[in-house]
């Protein structure tokens, strides 16, 4: 009898001791998940961190984190994967600013709501550091841009005149010691067609640089005359860049 007893009781102490063993080992097993997923955590917080932007809207190469001004900033891979075609295209993406054209090629733009319809902008255009003085001399079309600044709120001090709502400060694309070009070509409705390609060469290696690209888009008319069966307000227009840096 006794002996019974001691048996069930050493079967029951050897089920409690696997139990235990069981449980301890699923412990591990849980501790480890969680240190591993821990460190993948940590990993893919320490991967991620801002990409340097540089930029030249105080007329000089700093960090746009470091800038204390509010700007906005598109680059080459920017115009392209949004289609930039027009200045007047990127307000949809800028706080605060508006620019349209009534039809004729020429913008009026205002910023942080300072705008004026005459020929003298509010808002001042700069194309690689020359200003356009007013709707006349402002081209609106983008081709071969390397970066887009908008700079909001009063520039007078680095921008002079114009400048009382803002800056959009425009770059074309700078050469290097390589020799490159590109080619463009869009189609869309109303016949519109845009053509436009460009080559930038070294002639004295880290001297002499000289390029030049060149523009041309048009369309059909949105309005028809009956009367002759052609449309009134079609559009061309041709433009050129070149340098010699």
């Amino acid at each position: 009898m006794k002996l019974r007893r001691l048996s069930q009781f050493s079967l029951v102490s050897l089920l409690v001791l696997f139990f235990f063993n069981q449980l301890a080992a699923q412990t591990k097993d849980i501790e480890k998940s969680v240190k591993q997923d821990t460190i993948k955590y940590h990993s893919n917080v320490i991967d991620l961190k801002l990409e340097e932007v540089i930029i030249t809207a105080q007329k000089r190469e700093e960090l746009l984190q470091k800038a204390p001004l509010s700007v906005s900033i598109f680059n080459k891979k920017d115009i392209e994967q949004f289609g930039f075609q027009k200045i007047n295209e990127i307000s949809g993406l800028v706080p605060n600013l508006y620019s349209a054209e009534p039809g004729d090629e020429r913008n009026v733009t205002s910023l942080r709501g300072i705008s004026t319809t005459s020929y003298d902008p509010t808002v001042a255009t700069y194309i690689d550091g020359v200003n356009q003085f007013n709707l006349d001399t402002v081209i609106p079309v983008l081709c071969d841009v390397e970066r887009i600044e908008v700079l909001r709120g009063p520039q007078g001090t680095l921008y002079g005149r114009n400048a009382m709502g803002g800056v959009i400060n425009i770059i074309t694309k700078q050469p290097t010691n390589e020799t490159g070009g590109f080619a463009e070509l869009s189609l869309g409705n109303y016949n519109q067609s845009r053509v436009a390609f460009g080559v930038r060469t070294p002639f004295v290696k880290n001297k002499l640089f000289a390029g030049a690209s060149i523009l041309y888009q048009g369309r059909d008319g949105y309005y028809s005359n009956d009367f002759n069966n052609t449309s009134y307000d079609q559009q061309k227009s041709f433009s050129a860049n070149y340098f010699l840096k």
